[in-house]
């Protein structure tokens, strides 16, 4: 849905209606340049062979390339194939005419993805009919310690717990602002059962104040400690996106940095103490993850470590996992380590998973 929209997409939003028109038919034509490629790894029959994060990656790529942030000949190969050849570019050729321009097209473009990703997340929302299956460990008396980590960017799981009256640590605390703001050794100190990390951010995680100033502010969480969330439409009048992870693979590159390099160290050692991870819903296409993962089921010096997977197209998913993962989970399975649940999360209970730990 995001990708159609981001092709189809009319309404301006940090943008006039001509850059927008520009973005939009350039989005049209890298998906066209690129699909070829991608069709060699993915099901053809899908409706998304190119889908929004690989055009962010891309798009993104080429970017920090002529920025200097991450040298890529190929991507700067890429670029200025598509400097003279993209139809965008002749309907509005006194605008993007030169290599600066296309670079400020480029950042326009990827802001414009993270836009629309925002914008369809915070207004359509899917709640699960039934997620007992992993959040049931929140209110097990025999399981001492729950650790959720998610790469969704909405409000979901927190919103469970809310509803289920179950207190949880997301390494945010009320300060003397208005907002809590983030504090990291908070999931460190945390008494409590239950804590959440949303690896890739959310909606409503924001930097910064409103009041013009230059001084360094820190991250925010637009949720109130009682559940309830202050507006973003302020948030977009002084231009500021949320802070969320998008595109294949920059997402990687993003993992060392601020907020999101705390909560990879922190995935990385939670993983350390378990002894048991349940994965939901995740179709293993993220390098990052996935590496964490494999190094963790393959530390022979804690053999008792297992892996349970629910997804109704686990063995797929499986297959066409990033990285060295796709050539393990078939001996984890003959050795034990690796269980499969080919069903969707809202057709299993918490004790078809629990017996598992």
């Amino acid at each position: 849905a995001q990708t159609h929209h981001l092709v189809t997409n009319s309404d301006p939003y940090f943008l006039n209606q001509p850059e927008l028109d520009s973005i939009v038919a350039y989005l049209s034509d890298l998906r066209d340049i690129i699909q070829p490629y991608y069709q060699k790894f993915r099901d053809p029959t899908r409706s998304d062979i190119v889908n929004y994060e690989d055009l962010y990656f891309v798009n993104q790529s080429m970017h920090d390339a002529y920025l200097g942030e991450h040298l890529n000949p190929m991507a700067t190969f890429l670029g200025e194939r598509i400097l003279p050849l993209s139809e965008w570019r002749t309907t509005l050729q006194y605008v993007f005419s030169k290599k600066e321009q296309f670079a400020n097209c480029r950042q326009h473009t990827s802001e414009f993805i993270v836009d629309v990703v925002w914008e369809l997340l915070r207004s359509a929302i899917r709640k699960e009919s039934n997620i007992d299956a992993i959040l049931g460990a929140a209110s097990d008396d025999g399981v001492a310690t729950v650790h959720y980590f998610t790469l969704n960017h909405d409000h979901t799981i927190e919103d469970e717990l809310i509803g289920r009256g179950v207190n949880f640590e997301d390494g945010f605390r009320l300060d003397t602002g208005p907002h809590r703001s983030w504090h990291v050794e908070s999931l460190r100190t945390s008494e409590g059962k239950v804590r959440l990390y949303k690896l890739h951010g959310s909606i409503d995680w924001f930097y910064g104040d409103m009041n013009g100033s230059d001084e360094p502010t820190p991250l925010v969480s637009l949720r109130r400690p009682d559940g309830t969330r202050d507006s973003v439409e302020e948030r977009k009048l002084h231009g500021q996106r949320p802070q969320i992870l998008v595109g294949t693979y920059s997402k990687n590159l993003r993992y060392t940095f601020g907020v999101f390099a705390n909560l990879q160290a922190h995935f990385q050692f939670r993983l350390e103490e378990a002894d048991c991870l349940v994965i939901v819903g995740y179709s293993f296409g993220d390098r990052g993850i996935n590496d964490h993962v494999l190094w963790w089921i393959n530390n022979r010096s804690c053999p008792l470590r297992k892996v349970v997977v629910i997804s109704p197209t686990a063995k797929i998913d499986l297959e066409e996992a990033e990285g060295g993962l796709c050539h393990c989970w078939k001996r984890w399975q003959l050795e034990g380590h690796l269980q499969l649940i080919a069903k969707r999360i809202e057709e299993i209970s918490y004790e078809d998973v629990s017996h598992h730990f």
